[in-house]
């Protein structure tokens, strides 16, 4: 056989036949490929939903929480005065880490039927994170107290 008796036509005809079944391949490996990325995106964008999650968890832990503790009350209502009080003391703890700012305590006083005879509100000002206010004071009613209730707000903001 001679080798110049190539026919350019079959080698031609061969290649462009292994150039398409490689492109074929190569298209198939993309896919496939693409399609692992994508799962892995969508893994990576759920693992960042959970960090921020447990990041907001975590602040949630440090922002301002208030408890009232050792709460003393002690009613004085004399029968020969018509206007009477109770003397009221505590503490309030801010266990958060963050200042609360301008703590207020608000208190409800209610007669046996519990018709509200008094609401007053005592200033407790701020409180730093980790920190804690005392208080104790007289607050005046007329009538007779049956129950007493309170409620404590705050600010985040000076």
């Amino acid at each position: 056989m001679n080798a110049k008796c190539v026919n350019y036509k079959t080698v031609t005809a061969v290649m462009a036949i292994v150039c398409t079944v490689l492109l074929a391949c190569l298209a198939g490996v993309i896919g496939f490929y693409n399609g692992v990325v994508s799962v892995k995106d969508s893994q990576i964008t759920s693992l960042q939903n959970e960090v921020d999650d447990l990041r907001s968890k975590l602040e949630a832990q440090k922002a301002v929480w208030l408890r009232l503790i050792n709460f003393f009350e002690q009613t004085y209502e004399p029968l020969n005065e018509a206007t009477h009080f109770v003397y009221i003391s505590g503490t309030v703890v801010n266990f958060g880490a963050y200042p609360a700012y301008n703590v207020k305590m608000h208190v409800f006083i209610f007669d046996g039927s519990n018709v509200l005879i008094k609401n007053e509100t005592l200033y407790l000002w701020n409180i730093d994170g980790k920190g804690y206010v005392n208080f104790g004071t007289n607050v005046y009613y007329s009538g007779h107290m049956g129950s007493l209730t309170y409620d404590l707000s705050y600010s985040i903001t000076p």
